[in-house]
């Protein structure tokens, strides 16, 4: 008896990506675009420019500035949803990565010792610091917050939504010349885990995709690969993007180097996870 196929981002009717104007962003929203099933795709930044280059591909180019206050993001995303109300998947792609090195800092005792007193002295010279975390993390949460209800509304009417993070390898072991980026990767990985364990069993799902740090075009075709796992499902444009996605469907998606370091460190955490909530909304103790 063959068992029914997981339901994949394949036949999404309208997909939004943020951070759609250069990386990852970009070239998966090229790659949607290629979809039998013809979506709509909303690509989403603040390079006016790449917008409009974009919109002359055909596109739904909407100028979003992530870094905005959160108030301010909810509702142009309120707005977004009025305008495209089939809008059924978000990729959560907008972010920023700065290096900081810790040792240049002289008054470094106050790490230590007066942790608030140093966060506001460092952050006054150091913008980066909030800039990073808001971006790769605080507006991902406040653009799910957003955009629930109109998933949970179109649930209910038996679609299926899915709710994909790009989070990244370094949000499970960290590199030192980038400490802040890992640790709001980090956060991304653990919301994200925490949401599907809410959804499990519904009809929206979250998806996971934990890039490696290097080489784009490799990680581009991985995710290409694991995302679209209808067989025989062939890319036109490049050879070396014909894929033929041979996968499950998974929602958890380590790409490439990524791939061993979630072997060792995370497998079963998901399981982990929505079992904890199951205990949690029957009384039980963890």
């Amino acid at each position: 008896m063959s068992s029914t196929p997981a339901p994949t981002i394949a036949n999404s009717k309208c997909i939004l990506v943020t951070g759609a104007t250069s990386g990852i962003g970009r070239a998966l929203s090229l790659k949607f675009k290629e979809l039998p099933s013809q979506p709509q795709i909303i690509v989403t930044g603040w390079r006016q420019d790449q917008l409009n280059e974009l919109a002359s591909q055909g596109f739904e180019a909407v100028r979003i500035d992530f870094q905005k206050e959160k108030e301010q993001l909810k509702k142009n995303l309120h707005a977004l949803v009025e305008r495209y109300p089939d809008l059924d998947t978000v990729v959560l792609n907008a972010g920023i990565q700065h290096q900081f090195d810790f040792r240049s800092l002289r008054a470094s005792v106050l790490i230590v010792r007066y942790c608030s007193r140093f966060c506001v002295h460092h952050l006054k010279y150091n913008p980066e610091v909030t800039e990073e975390m808001n971006l790769n993390y605080t507006s991902a949460v406040v653009a799910v917050v957003a955009l629930m209800p109109h998933f949970q509304k179109l649930a209910d009417q038996g679609r299926h939504c899915f709710i994909v993070g790009i989070s990244s390898g370094l949000s499970m072991v960290p590199t030192a010349w980038v400490p802040n980026y890992a640790a709001s990767k980090a956060a991304v990985h653990s919301f994200l885990l925490a949401l599907r364990a809410q959804l499990a069993d519904g009809s929206i799902h979250v998806i996971e995709v934990m890039p490696r740090l290097l080489s784009l075009s490799f990680t581009i075709r991985m995710v290409l690969r694991m995302l679209f796992p209808k067989r025989g499902c062939r890319w036109r444009s490049s050879p070396s993007s014909r894929l033929e996605a041979m996968l499950k469907g998974d929602d958890e998606i380590p790409v490439g180097m990524s791939a061993g370091v979630f072997k060792k460190f995370e497998e079963g955490k998901k399981q982990m996870a929505i079992q904890l909530m199951k205990n949690h909304e029957a009384g039980k103790s963890y």
